[in-house]
């Protein structure tokens, strides 16, 4: 595969997304996103969290460019920014599960 060397602003727009990917609580939106648009009110009952807490992560993966958002009446909605960022959810979540599939079966042979 031919990639071409990163600019620092790709690279810093690059970190920034992983940045919020790190967080186990913003990814568990990502997922719910996954399935489709949710708004805030939604997300902090499936989360059985407060509606700040929530919003709070949503603006993170919204600066992003993980996610966006659209006003309904008095809420605000949010889904996948795009396709990629659908794609690169499953693809971490299947490298992880492989990585610990991997892990566990190296540390039966230990």
């Amino acid at each position: 595969m031919n990639c071409h060397l990163p600019n620092s602003v790709e690279l810093e727009r690059t970190a920034k997304m992983f940045n919020a990917l790190g967080d186990p609580a913003r990814l568990k939106l990502l997922i719910h996103l996954r399935q489709g648009e949710h708004c805030v009110n939604e997300l902090a009952e499936l989360e059985n969290a407060k509606i700040g807490t929530i919003s709070a992560r949503l603006k993170i993966l919204f600066e992003s460019n993980l996610v966006k958002k659209r006003r309904d009446e008095k809420y605000i909605c949010y889904s996948l920014a795009d396709q990629h960022v659908a794609l690169l959810l499953d693809t971490m979540l299947a490298h992880a599960n492989e990585c610990i599939s991997a892990t566990h079966k190296e540390s039966h042979y230990e």
